[in-house]
């Protein structure tokens, strides 16, 4: 049977064959690691942004039941109230170990009465920057009114694993202040 001829590939078309389907898989590959990529991006920004708005919402509420702000707060990161239990509560920027300072890099809750102080946000998650505003509705000139009712403007910048992000709201507390 000479004229018989099997049909099979030729190394040629074998190596042509294993280079495309190499470069499908590079591609493939590239597009799968690019998903997984954004998906722990995406992931890390959720978080983050879950647990800032949760600090933010449990100030909020702590300070709109206030029964009075302290408005000479002695630094800007500070914020020191009387919760509607009667303590007088501070939060600040702490170090890892709760002990207040501007320089640290997570937000603590204190008891003033009791003289403890912890964590408020997660360890994970780095405070950039805080600040407090106290207003009264003062006048330019140094007059205030009679009746006011006092807000809070809250600035909190967070970061996680280099994503940032940054939450301002203003608190108004249930409290109405009658000067003499």
């Amino acid at each position: 049977m000479i004229g018989d001829k099997k049909k099979s590939f030729t190394l040629a078309e074998m190596i042509i064959v294993i280079t495309i389907l190499g470069m499908i898989a590079g591609m493939l590959y590239k597009v799968f690691r690019d998903n997984v990529i954004l998906k722990e991006k995406l992931s890390i920004s959720a978080d983050l942004r879950e647990n800032v708005v949760y600090l933010v919402e449990k100030i909020s509420r702590e300070v709109r039941m206030a029964k009075s702000i302290d408005e000479k707060n002695s630094k800007d990161t500070d914020l020191v109230f009387t919760n509607q239990e009667g303590e007088k509560i501070k939060y600040c920027l702490s170090d890892i170990s709760a002990n207040c300072t501007p320089s640290g890099k997570y937000l603590a809750r204190c008891n003033l009465d009791e003289g403890i102080c912890q964590l408020f946000s997660p360890k994970d998650i780095e405070i950039a920057s805080l600040f407090f505003k106290v207003n009264n509705f003062c006048f330019p000139g140094g007059g205030c009114s009679p009746y006011y009712q006092p807000y809070i403007t809250f600035f909190i910048k967070a970061q996680k694993k280099k994503k940032e992000l940054f939450l301002q709201t203003t608190i108004t507390p249930r409290i109405y202040v009658v000067s003499p």
